[in-house]
């Protein structure tokens, strides 16, 4: 499989190169609301069937529906994507610098690959195919952000990525799936949610406690066991693809509280895909000395520049009395 995809890797960038964008009207199969989006288009580089001999064939979908015409312009990217340093998006680099590099001229995304292959060229690529790719391939985060954080974790602050010095072997533990294609249910993600502490702070207070969230059969840093853990044992199941997400069951909520059988952990909280695309990240602390409640103003003043979120109103000041003040909320300092 992976000759085959070296071998029609030009077509495929030919074919994302070539990409139409259309208007088009998406409908919720439950209520009839109707929505205008834009679609992404590609012509098929490979008849998936030997018996279709189509000089022509006709364009197919690739990727969601999204609601601007330039983000669906944007979208599978092939001559490479960089950020100058006044903000402004480069597209089709070539040979031009910019000040940050998100991805190189003929860089695409796993995702982008495995669609591209199946809808394109009729070409699916199994999961073994799928993890030799991964270990053969540049790692999947963005050059630019990957520089700044290994840069941050040598700092002289030390930093220490919580869950990757806990769990340095385990396998595709993410955060974030795109939910719209039901990623999580394949568990294709990414880890992009972190607790970062300095080392001297980790060293003497982090513990793992429970420990990775896995039924017991399986190994918990497996690849079998992260998807297990994402789906809550299967539990958790992929939304229709006409519209509307499942109803959230009582067993999958209360699924994402396994610290009350098992304690508390450093780790990932797997909460519903009915609540967000995200799931929560956590780090148990042992032995952290009490704030002091006499600190000086020096440190609550740093306190107060790194909790700027205070100086918002609470949504419930929306909907009270419009003769009353805003709650206010006092900065704690630590």
């Amino acid at each position: 499989e992976d000759r085959l995809v070296a071998f029609h890797w030009q077509d495929l960038l030919e074919a994302f190169r070539n990409k139409t964008v259309t208007q088009m009207e998406t409908r919720n199969s439950k209520n009839g609301q109707t929505f205008q989006k834009f679609g992404i288009w590609a012509k098929p580089f490979r008849s998936p069937s030997p018996l279709q001999t189509s000089s022509s064939p006709a364009e197919v979908r690739i990727g969601p529906p999204v609601e601007d015409e330039g983000m669906a312009r944007c979208s599978f990217p092939v001559d490479g994507v960089g950020v100058d340093e006044n903000g402004t998006l480069r597209l089709q680099m070539g040979d031009t610098s910019v000040e940050y590099v998100l991805r190189r001229k003929g860089e695409l995304s796993l995702g982008e690959l495995l669609e591209g292959m199946k809808k394109l060229g009729g070409i699916e690529i199994t999961p073994a195919a799928r993890d030799y790719l991964v270990q053969r391939c540049q790692p999947p985060s963005v050059e630019a952000v990957r520089t700044w954080l290994q840069e941050l974790m040598a700092d002289a602050d030390g930093m220490v990525d919580s869950f990757a010095e806990f769990y340095p072997e385990a396998r595709e533990r993410f955060t974030c799936w795109d939910q719209y294609r039901n990623r999580r249910h394949q568990n294709e993600g990414s880890r992009i949610d972190y607790v970062m502490v300095d080392r001297a702070f980790f060293q003497a207070h982090a513990s793992p406690g429970g420990g990775l969230a896995s039924s017991g059969r399986l190994q918990p840093n497996s690849a079998a066991a992260a998807l297990d853990a994402a789906t809550f044992g299967g539990i958790s199941q992929p939304a229709p693809f006409n519209g509307g997400m499942p109803e959230l069951e009582e067993d999958e909520y209360f699924a994402q509280f396994r610290a009350d059988k098992e304690g508390p952990s450093t780790g990932i909280v797997y909460t519903p895909q009915q609540l967000s695309d995200h799931v929560a990240v956590s780090l148990l602390l042992r032995q952290v000395p009490a704030a002091s409640a006499t600190a000086n103003s020096q440190q609550r003043s740093q306190t107060q520049r790194c909790q700027p979120h205070l100086k918002s109103k609470r949504i419930t000041d929306f909907f009270g009395r419009k003769d009353l003040p805003p709650l206010k909320r006092q900065a704690v300092a630590v």
